[in-house]
């Protein structure tokens, strides 16, 4: 019907309001590599992050690693723990003594946006030479993210 008139029953509304969609919470890959000898990668939010294609960090140099947290609410808690932990042992490694213990560094922190860079710089000159697995876990809005990489400290 073209003459402007209302045909069905008036509802009272002639739009509905749709809360925007916000995306499952994620965390994005780890970049690690050793501060500065990396490459600097200036993000898109304008961060830098230190890459290195190579995977390995002298004792005497900073591990750093970089990642991503989207799809939680600005204002939003979460907890992370970022952990340094040999990865499995050779026969000889375990013949030789006991395990060198993981080293965790954990924080809570506010999302201050939808994304969210994570940045943290760690001392290996403690750790025993050897590969390792970087893992970091996120908590927020009741769920469990994980990603990880790995180095070898030389």
């Amino acid at each position: 019907d073209n003459s402007g008139t209302q045909t069905g029953p008036d509802f009272g509304w002639d739009s509905v309001d749709v809360p925007p969609l916000r995306e499952a919470p994620r965390l994005g890959p780890l970049i690690v590599g050793p501060r500065p000898k990396s490459v600097p990668w200036a993000t898109d939010a304008g961060d830098t992050a230190f890459f290195s294609p190579f995977r390995t960090v002298r004792r005497d140099d900073l591990l750093a690693v970089y990642t991503e947290l989207s799809g939680i609410g600005p204002g939003t808690a979460y907890e992370a723990v970022l952990t340094l932990a040999p990865a499995s042992r050779s026969l000889a490694a375990r013949l030789l003594g006991p395990p060198t213990p993981p080293v965790s560094v954990s924080w809570r922190a506010m999302a201050g946006r939808e994304t969210m860079p994570i940045r943290r710089t760690v001392g290996v000159g403690a750790l025993v030479p050897g590969e390792y697995v970087v893992r970091l876990v996120v908590r927020a809005e009741g769920r469990e993210l994980r990603s990880e990489d790995r180095v070898t400290i030389e």
